[in-house]
């Protein structure tokens, strides 16, 4: 596949702050997968037993996707995170061929 050239201007902020998070090698694909799928759910009550899952839950509420109240648990999504839902909407199949140019 070819790589997908894209400025960062261009990209929600919330795009461009999560992909900062990776570095590129191994399968980053797979976390933009795992962010698409918490960004769904996120609609509805989440609970877990897995602390990675958890782990994820607070990094995403600390780049500002999701807030919450009194429990993580029960987090939504700020306009940032309905942002990159949007653009994940559109967009999920292309990302392992993302490249972000600053």
């Amino acid at each position: 596949m070819s790589e997908w050239l894209v400025n960062k201007e261009d990209l929600p902020k919330g795009v461009v702050e999560f992909d900062e998070l990776l570095c590129g090698c191994g399968e980053p694909w797979k976390c933009w997968d795992a962010l698409y799928d918490y960004l769904q759910r996120t609609k509805f009550y989440c609970n877990t037993e897995d602390p990675f899952e958890l782990f994820f839950m607070y990094v995403i509420n600390h780049l500002e996707l999701t807030e919450h109240g009194t429990s993580i648990y029960g987090a939504w999504l700020t306009k940032k995170g309905k942002e990159v839902l949007a653009w994940l909407d559109v967009n999920i199949g292309k990302v392992d061929n993302l490249i972000i140019c600053y």
